[in-house]
């Protein structure tokens, strides 16, 4: 399996599971038996989706899936990744 399907079907199965588990969400002890890298799987999923980080305790923390992100936030998003506007941000911040 190339990385690129193994990331994917990685992504797909922590969808699968917020989607499951709602509003009580999945801890990050939860999601590590899904895959290593949930993480970044986590990263890829918040350009289309918004999930929330919620701080239980040291070093343990869950998950919330809240929904998709509209068209322009999700491009804006990738705007920013992307760098094309982040230094419009850094210039709103010094003003």
């Amino acid at each position: 399996m190339s990385e690129t399907k193994r990331r994917a079907t990685i992504r797909d199965r922590i969808l699968a599971a917020l989607q499951l588990f709602g509003s009580e969400g999945m801890t990050n002890r939860q999601l590590n038996e899904i895959g290593f890298s949930y993480l970044g799987r986590l990263h890829e999923l918040r350009q289309e989706y918004e999930i929330d980080t919620i701080r239980i305790k040291d070093g343990l923390f869950r998950y919330v899936l809240r929904g998709r992100r509209d068209r322009e936030q999700t491009q804006q998003r990738l705007d920013f990744v992307a760098g094309s506007s982040a230094a419009a941000v850094f210039e709103d911040r010094a003003e």
